[in-house]
């Protein structure tokens, strides 16, 4: 799920660039407002749930056969 990561991070730098743009230019979108303000936050979230469930599945491989028994 990388690429949905990646994908989602170029949706808020453009965005954001796109938000810089339009202000300077007296226009204000509110869901684009929207966006910018909280979209680093959602990318953020995202990225840590990816690295857990990643180091997670690594961690799970690598631990001795007895224990995944029970």
């Amino acid at each position: 799920q990388w690429t949905r990561n990646f994908t989602f991070g170029m949706f808020y730098a453009f965005s954001f660039e796109l938000h810089q743009q339009l202000a300077g230019h007296g226009l204000y979108l509110p869901l684009l407002d929207a966006v910018v303000h909280w979209g680093q936050y959602a990318v953020l979230a995202l990225l840590l749930i990816e690295i857990t469930l990643f180091l997670r599945a690594r961690l799970y491989r690598y631990r001795p056969a007895a224990r995944r028994a029970g």
